[in-house]
C-alpha cells in the first residue's frame, strides 16, 4: 500500500531503492576510515536499515557534537559547471570546518540528500546525485571520516 501511494505522488520507488543501495555502498566503503569510530550495522544486509556507531580510543569526557550545514547557493555553480563531485567535498568542508574551528575532531558525517527527484538511472539528474555521493565518499576518505546517509 505505501509503495502505491508513493508512486501515485510521482515517486520513482524503483530508482529510490537503486539509489539507496548505491549510497549505502558508498557509506560502507568509509566504515573503516577512522580508528575512532566503530560502525554497528543492524540492517542485516539490506540497503536500508539502522546503522549506529560508537566512538572509541578517545579521552574520557569527550563530547560528541554535530554541525548541520549546507553549501547554500554554491550548488548552483557546481551544477552549472557540471562538477557535482565537488559538492560532496564542499558540504563536508562546511560541516567539518565548523567542528575543527572550535578545536574538535570531526569523525562522522551524517547527511540527508533532500531532492525533488533522483531522475532515472543514467540520466543527467541521477548521474549528478551519484557524483555528489561519490564526492562525499572521497572527501570522507581523505579526512578519515565515516559517512552515514539517509535519503528522503
Amino acid at each position: 500500500m505505501t509503495i502505491e501511494i508513493y508512486a501515485q505522488d510521482g515517486v520513482n520507488v524503483k530508482e529510490g531503492d537503486t539509489f539507496s543501495a548505491f549510497a549505502g555502498k558508498c557509506c560502507r566503503q568509509t566504515y573503516g576510515n577512522s580508528s575512532y569510530v566503530k560502525i554497528h550495522d543492524f540492517s542485516r544486509g539490506h540497503f536500508r536499515g539502522p546503522r549506529g556507531f560508537e566512538v572509541r580510543h578517545l579521552l574520557p569526557g569527550t563530547c560528541l557534537t554535530v554541525a548541520p550545514d549546507g553549501i547554500g547557493t554554491k550548488v548552483i555553480l557546481s551544477d552549472a559547471a557540471g562538477f557535482h563531485v565537488q559538492s560532496g567535498s564542499d558540504v563536508l568542508e562546511m560541516t567539518a570546518g565548523d567542528i575543527t574551528r572550535w578545536g574538535g575532531l570531526p569523525l562522522v558525517h551524517c547527511n540527508v540528500l533532500d531532492v525533488s527527484s533522483l531522475g532515472e538511472l543514467n540520466d543527467a539528474t541521477n548521474n549528478a546525485c551519484r557524483e555528489l555521493m561519490q564526492g562525499l565518499m572521497q572527501a570522507c576518505e581523505k579526512n578519515h571520516m565515516v559517512m552515514l546517509w539517509r535519503n528522503r
